[in-house]
């Protein structure tokens, strides 16, 4: 139960003092609670180092130790990127079977910045039909400043008024996305968003 793993985690804080060779070993434990532990600790090491390890434990069989390692990996810098960053990543983005772990991929990917990546991003918002990657997507898209994906933020962005509240989540992001570009020519596609009635897209 949840206790019991309470627990273990604390007796897992406690035993011995943190290195790398400690770090390692919780990754490559069968345990997810201890893998998911390493994961942690991977903030306390050089960054570099953490993320060679964060990017091994983003093939882990386990959905939850895939989705913790690629969310720390997506908080680090282009400086931290290990050299197989993008082939790891691209091939998770496009067969991982769990869109919540696609679209973490995607923000990883921004969050290095892979820029060999573009192209599969743009591929994959194409192609996917899941609101959530699609969204991480876009973000990505926007962040990385991609100004290659300016027709496909537009085509995000001029989805069906009647679209569900996901959709919507991803329109409200391509307008983001829009404007981190600073291409003049999102003026005319966003115009229309002006006097939208959802606040959040006016806003944006």
């Amino acid at each position: 139960g949840l206790g019991e793993d309470a627990t273990r985690f604390e007796v897992l804080a406690s035993e011995g003092s943190l290195t790398e060779q400690s770090v390692r070993k919780k990754l490559q434990s069968q345990d997810p609670l201890e893998k998911a532990q390493g994961i942690r600790e991977c903030r306390q090491l050089d960054s570099k180092v953490a993320a060679e390890y964060l990017l091994e434990a983003c093939e882990a069989k386990d959905i939850a130790v895939r989705y913790q390692a690629l969310n720390m990996l997506a908080g680090m810098g282009p400086q931290d990127a290990p050299a197989k960053a993008a082939e790891v990543l691209s091939a998770i983005l496009q067969d991982d079977p769990e869109p919540t772990v696609q679209a973490v991929a995607a923000d990883a990917i921004a969050g290095l910045g892979l820029n060999v990546c573009l192209p599969l991003l743009r591929e994959k918002l194409q192609t996917s039909v899941e609101w959530i990657t699609r969204l991480s997507v876009v973000a990505a898209l926007g962040a990385m400043q991609d100004t290659g994906s300016f027709d496909l933020l537009v085509t995000a962005l001029e989805a069906s008024p009647d679209a569900d509240s996901n959709t919507h989540m991803v329109q409200i992001t391509a307008v983001a996305a829009l404007g981190e570009l600073g291409d003049k020519r999102a003026i005319a596609a966003l115009q229309p968003f002006v006097d939208h009635p959802d606040p959040l897209l006016q806003m944006q």
